[in-house]
């Protein structure tokens, strides 16, 4: 019960915050903006180079061999 108690006082003082006497100058919003930029545009470059190696890795587990058998890494190709 007080486990109950104090989850929902946590939950209540972090949701519901008294006055707030602060701001984000334009320095700060700048920042955030080129943060946001620079973390997508690195995300996309990361998938660019390794899209082939990724591709890969995801078909791997969907290939069948001509038997109609899933393949396997013991299974040897000729």
């Amino acid at each position: 019960m007080l486990v109950i108690f104090l989850v929902i006082f946590g939950f209540a003082f972090l949701v519901l915050p008294g006055d707030v006497h602060a701001y984000l100058d334009p320095g700060s919003g700048s920042l955030l903006i080129q943060v946001l930029i620079g973390a997508v545009l690195g995300s996309l470059y990361f998938t660019k180079i390794y899209w082939s190696k990724l591709t890969k890795f995801i078909t791997s587990f969907f290939e069948k061999d001509t038997d109609g058998k899933k393949k396997t890494s013991k299974t040897k190709q000729k």
